[in-house]
């Protein structure tokens, strides 16, 4: 088994945190290490450490009263303690916190520009008719005719000028209003009120697995096999949880 450095300490790194290379028979296997979890439960303590050796016998002395029993031999080290347990799994997703509370009300939008002018109102009826215009003067007198036998009439006289125009007629009576300008455009919507606080953290749920099985790894090769460690061999035994 080979450690595999942290992304932090070489860019190349397969993985962020760091984590190990096992060898099998089936090939290399790339194990990364994950963010740290929850710190786990205190372990089990380890077994009792074998019987301390027996002293050395003593030399021959002579032959003398039975002497008493010798004492018992001390107790050996205590054994290492076991290496921590593998990652368990993720648990369950949390239930759903409750809503946040609603955020106050937004300030009001602002007012609409406008409407549009109305358009003109219909063309009001027409005036009444002005009075008559007065009479215009009366035209010249024709010239005589010239005088001959018995001559006749003289032609008539050319047509009087055309009197001046009467008066402008009075202004005819104001139109109805025109009709009412579309309404003008929505104001824009409010600001956003502040979120609500963050709901509880959901309880933690159950573990994925309950299934247990054992890894050994030698401590001298870093080799892994399953099944626990047989003794004397320099390794420890893992205890793991497997997929379901």
């Amino acid at each position: 088994m080979t450690q595999i450095p942290t992304r932090a300490d070489d860019s190349s790194s397969p993985c962020v945190l760091g984590g190990w290379t096992i060898s099998t028979t089936s090939g290399d296997i790339t194990v990364c290490n994950g963010a740290q979890g929850p710190k786990g439960d205190q372990g089990n303590n380890g077994n009792d450490g074998a019987p301390g050796l027996n002293g050395h016998d003593g030399a021959q002395g002579p032959q003398g009263d039975q002497g008493n029993n010798g004492t018992n031999g001390t107790d050996g080290a205590p054994g290492l303690n076991g290496h921590d347990g593998a990652q368990g799994p993720k648990g369950d997703q949390g239930s759903q916190g409750f809503p946040g509370l609603d955020g106050s009300q937004g300030i009001p939008g602002l007012v609409g520009p406008p409407g549009l002018n109305g358009q003109n109102g219909a063309q009001g009826p027409k005036g009444d008719q002005g009075p008559q215009g007065a009479q215009g003067p009366k035209g010249d007198k024709g010239t005589d005719g010239a005088p001959g036998l018995n001559g006749q009439n003289g032609a008539q006289g050319a047509k009087g000028d055309t009197g001046s125009p009467g008066q402008q007629g009075s202004q005819g009576l104001q139109g109805p209003a025109g009709a009412q300008g579309p309404k003008g455009d929505q104001g824009a919507a409010g600001s956003q009120g502040p979120q609500g606080p963050k709901g509880d953290t959901g309880a933690q749920g159950p573990p994925v697995s309950t299934s247990t099985s054992q890894m050994c790894v030698n401590n001298a090769n870093h080799q892994i096999n399953w099944g626990a460690c047989s003794n004397g061999n320099g390794g420890t035994t893992v205890t793991i949880y497997t997929a379901p």
